[in-house]
């Protein structure tokens, strides 16, 4: 205090003057900052909710289950799902300190347009960020013609009455999608949570190079995911890592559930449990451009 009353008071103004120019500049700072995450938020959420958003699983439930409308609406309100929704403020947040390519999966997401067809709809995400879509997007129809044509000179790759009766396999999915990219498409099954923390690392810390993308699609069991204990196997990109909180956002295509936050243990759970039609553990496959 004594040292302050002792300053020439030309530079006791230009001390109180600094303070405030640093508090306004602090101020406006932090309001730029607002503005410029709310406006991230209605850009990220008007591109994913271009298509309608999820629809009441109470129908689907019922018919899996055996039970009225009534009794599934009261088991999704009883039912405690672990994921966390990105609609949330906590789901929200998260992102804002993740390793994330949100903003442009954003621009090619959709939800699949039937029930077995989750696959697809993520093959056509995946074609559509890789090659950079900006205004047409790829339809599931797309990707069927796609591989109606090249069965009429080879093995079929995707079987499509297969695929709309029970979905496809980890292994199915890779096959297609080396289909598009054949040098730079793998497979991936982490049989621990470091195997799979140094997967997404690798994936969201690699920059691009020569303006190469890469894009991961999660094969994966949702009740071992949290999602709810009536559904089953699925496939889905994953948009974003959180290594913080040790959460993995799921840009789900299925049209009952909204994109989610899932834990590595969980993921990682979910994963390893093995699709009865393969025989074997679902996981992951990375997918690069050419």
């Amino acid at each position: 205090m004594k040292f302050f009353l002792s300053l020439p008071l030309s530079l006791s103004l230009s001390l109180s003057l600094s303070l405030s120019l640093s508090l306004s500049l602090s101020l406006s700072l932090s309001l730029s900052l607002s503005l410029s995450l709310s406006h991230f938020w209605r850009f990220v959420m008007s591109e994913i909710w271009k298509h309608p958003p999820c629809l009441d699983p109470s129908p689907v439930i019922a018919v899996r289950l055996s039970i009225s409308q009534d009794a599934a609406t009261e088991l999704i309100s009883n039912e405690v799902c672990t994921c966390i929704n990105i609609t949330t403020e906590q789901g929200r947040d998260m992102v804002e300190s993740a390793m994330s390519h949100l903003v442009e999966l954003s621009h090619v997401y959709r939800r699949q347009a039937a029930m077995t067809t989750c696959g697809v709809a993520s093959i056509a995400i995946t074609v559509d960020y890789l090659d950079r879509k900006a205004e047409e997007l790829s339809t599931e129809e797309d990707v069927f013609k796609y591989f109606r044509v090249t069965s009429d000179t080879g093995p079929a790759i995707l079987d499509e009455g297969v695929v709309r009766k029970c979905g496809m396999t980890l292994d199915t999915l890779a096959r297609a999608c080396a289909q598009f990219y054949p040098s730079a498409t793998k497979i991936h099954r982490p049989e621990t949570l470091g195997d799979l923390k140094m997967l997404l690392e690798d994936h969201f810390l690699t920059p691009e190079v020569c303006g190469r993308r890469s894009v991961i699609l999660c094969n994966y069991n949702m009740t071992l995911a949290g999602q709810g204990s009536w559904w089953g196997g699925h496939i889905s990109p994953i948009a974003a890592y959180n290594s913080k909180t040790g959460h993995v956002l799921v840009l789900d295509v299925w049209m009952y559930t909204e994109p989610c936050w899932v834990s590595l243990e969980m993921l990682l759970a979910a994963t390893r449990h093995h699709d009865p039609d393969s025989g074997l553990p679902r996981g992951f496959v990375r997918v690069t451009s050419n």
